[in-house]
């Protein structure tokens, strides 16, 4: 497969997850869990060009890089890939519950999974086995910057550009990691072999 056009993007969100175990941290507001997409909101999207890997970072008060400017990012590369990690299962059904309409045509995670033990869903993911987007750049030389619970709590502690740089990381690694793929150099961080994508699945 080649990608000769398409435009990465990843959300981060505003509202916490509560804790499995333990009180939640009083002072925040909390939404009931992952698939609270309504409650959970959208505090910053980022997006990088496939080809380029030119970033942009989109809020929904910025004057100019707001949501209305995002969906014509989108509507802009109609012709080609909207890619994300999860994004599928999370990213464009949290978008969808906050009138944002975008997606995904191809899930990097998805993907990998299918090149690793021939399914999409992680039900039939290995026992033991972990495809967690910062386990598999740290298999493939990158670090993850923070997490989605993490910058749900800077950005209502109103660290906003810290949560601005974790969303245009996370966009750029991903990159990274859907280049290797599509190239057929991506490490399984579970078996160390290089992960190909059947065409035929």
């Amino acid at each position: 497969m080649f990608i000769s056009r398409g435009l990465i993007y990843d959300c981060e969100i505003i509202r916490r997850i509560p804790p499995k175990l333990g009180e939640i941290e009083p002072g925040y507001e909390y939404a009931k869990g992952w698939e609270d997409f309504q409650n959970l909101g959208v505090s910053v999207i980022a997006t990088a060009d496939y080809m380029s890997g030119a970033v942009n970072c989109f809020t929904a008060d910025d004057a100019r890089y707001n949501w209305k400017e995002f969906q014509r990012f989108v509507d802009l590369h109609g012709d080609g890939e909207i890619i994300g990690y999860n994004s599928s299962k999370y990213d464009d059904k949290l978008c969808a519950a906050n009138r944002i309409s975008v997606k995904t045509s191809f899930d990097l995670l998805e993907k990998i999974r299918i090149a690793a033990y021939g399914s999409p869903k992680y039900e039939d993911q290995p026992k033991g086995s972990n495809y967690s987007l910062a386990n598999i750049c740290q298999a493939n030389g990158e670090r993850k910057l923070g997490s989605g619970a993490d910058s749900a709590k800077l950005w209502q502690d109103g660290k906003t550009e810290e949560v601005k740089k974790i969303a245009l990381h996370d966009v750029t690694i991903t990159r990274i990691m859907a280049i290797k793929f599509i190239e057929g150099n991506l490490i399984d961080p579970n078996t160390g072999r290089r992960l190909n994508l059947d065409e035929k699945i």
